[in-house]
């Protein structure tokens, strides 16, 4: 049963765009030293919209949902040219070489990262991300600045650009839902059952590091956000940071109740052009009206839907929050 509704449009179309024929890309072909064949101005017009109905019909589409970096969440049409340049390829970094990644074949494989030096288990960072293509390499897709998932705690480590905090202090896993869209597609225990499978001694002997498990965190953007919050109200984690969700709809009063003490720190851009600040702010008065007085919300003036993401991965006060409680 989902225990919260989502912003959803009436159809993926309201967030679709196709590119006209005049934008469709036509190589140029090599030059030639014979002269090219006369054609006539209608016939020259006739072979560009047939080749451009060619692209339409035959090139593969790719969605670029909520990657942090993109200013908005739409499908793209793959010209022949645009093909040719796929997402860079992942390049290794002294950072990086902390991160690998594990697999449960009953649920998912993940990208994972152990704080170096440390004596005790320490706090357990899981990251949910937005949608995307996700059916790429994971390395690519999740370690990569550049890659799907950029912009996310586990591409700000692999770059060296995560706050020191959460280089020192936090496990880290984020779980990558191969063929989906996003978890949103996903059964709710699925993930459930990754994590238990993660504190396991079957996943330590798979390669996962070390984490506490009275101290496990949620940290989610877009959908993970909107899964996040269902998930916390399971009673299961210490703590929720959670990024331009998508709930519009009031929470049942079962819920309400369940999340009444959860430590939730959400944020929000005013200008979000995927998912309305004003869910949110529903939301976050919900719970503070129901009495939960570990609510905290970050309002943020620009930055769109990309802004609360880049915002909750980079900014040390979200990982001082985590370790304070």
């Amino acid at each position: 049963i989902l225990l919260a509704s989502r912003a959803r449009s009436t159809s993926k179309s309201t967030y679709a765009t196709r590119r006209s024929l005049a934008q469709v890309v036509v190589a140029t072909p090599a030059t030639s030293t014979s002269p090219p064949p006369r054609c006539t101005q209608t016939g020259k017009m006739s072979c560009r919209i047939l080749l451009a109905l060619l692209f339409l019909f035959l090139a593969p589409t790719t969605r670029s949902y909520d990657h942090p970096f993109n200013p908005t969440r739409r499908d793209t049409l793959r010209t022949a040219a645009s093909t040719l340049v796929a997402t860079p390829a992942f390049v290794s970094t002294p950072f990086s070489a902390s991160l690998r990644v594990v697999t449960d074949p009953a649920t998912y494989s993940a990208l994972v990262y152990e704080p170096p030096g440390v004596r005790s288990p320490p706090p357990l960072l899981v990251v949910l991300s937005g949608a995307g293509n996700n059916k790429g390499e994971i390395m690519r897709d999740m370690a990569s600045i550049s890659g799907e998932q950029g912009g996310l705690p586990s591409s700000l480590i692999a770059s060296g650009k995560a706050p020191e905090s959460l280089y020192r202090e936090f496990t880290v896993v984020q779980p990558y839902p191969a063929g989906k869209a996003s978890f949103y597609e996903e059964p709710r225990g699925k993930l459930l059952s990754f994590l238990d499978w993660f504190c396991s001694d079957a996943g330590r002997e798979a390669g996962c590091p070390r984490a506490d498990k009275a101290r496990v965190a949620l940290w989610g953007f877009s959908d993970g956000a909107t899964c996040a919050v269902e998930l916390a109200t399971t009673g299961r984690f210490a703590s929720c940071v959670v990024a331009a969700p998508g709930l519009t709809g009031p929470l049942p009063p079962r819920a309400v109740e369940l999340l009444n003490n959860q430590p939730l720190y959400f944020l929000h851009a005013i200008d979000d052009e995927v998912f309305p600040i004003s869910g949110t702010d529903r939301l976050v008065d919900t719970l503070r009206a129901a009495g939960n007085t570990r609510v905290r919300y970050s309002r943020l003036e620009s930055g769109g839907h990309r802004g609360a993401g880049l915002a909750a991965a980079s900014r040390p006060d979200i990982y001082e929050w985590f370790s304070s409680l």
